[in-house]
C-alpha cells in the first residue's frame, strides 16, 4: 500500500506544543478563514476538539464542557478571547501574516 501525497489524506501533522492535529481539519480551518466561512471554521475546530476529547479540552481551557459544545456550534459567534483560550488548549496559535500580491 503506497502513501498518498494528497494533503487532504494526511493522517496528522505536528501541531504546536507537541500536539497532533488531523491534516484535513487544519486545511479546512485555513480555507474557512480565507473564505470567511465561520460555520465551516467552527465545525473543523469542533472536529479537532472532539479528537482531543471535549472533557479534556474543556478542563485545559477552564471552560464548562456544555459551554464548549455551545461555543463550537455553527450557529454561535464566539468571542475572540474564548477562541484564543480554546486554540491554546489544543496547541493552536492564530497569527496574522502580511498578504503578498
Amino acid at each position: 500500500v503506497g502513501l498518498s501525497t494528497n494533503p487532504l489524506d494526511a493522517v496528522c501533522v505536528a501541531g504546536g506544543a507537541g500536539g497532533k492535529f488531523f491534516g484535513k481539519e487544519m486545511i479546512t480551518l485555513n480555507a474557512a478563514l480565507e473564505e470567511n466561512d465561520r460555520r465551516v471554521f467552527l465545525l473543523a475546530l469542533c472536529d479537532i476538539t472532539e479528537a482531543r476529547g471535549f472533557s479534556q479540552v474543556a478542563q485545559d481551557a477552564s471552560l464548562n464542557r456544555e459551554n464548549l459544545y455551545r461555543m463550537l456550534s455553527p450557529t454561535e459567534n464566539p468571542q475572540l478571547s474564548s477562541l484564543k483560550t480554546l486554540y491554546h488548549s489544543v496547541g493552536l496559535r492564530l497569527a496574522v501574516k502580511v498578504e503578498t500580491a
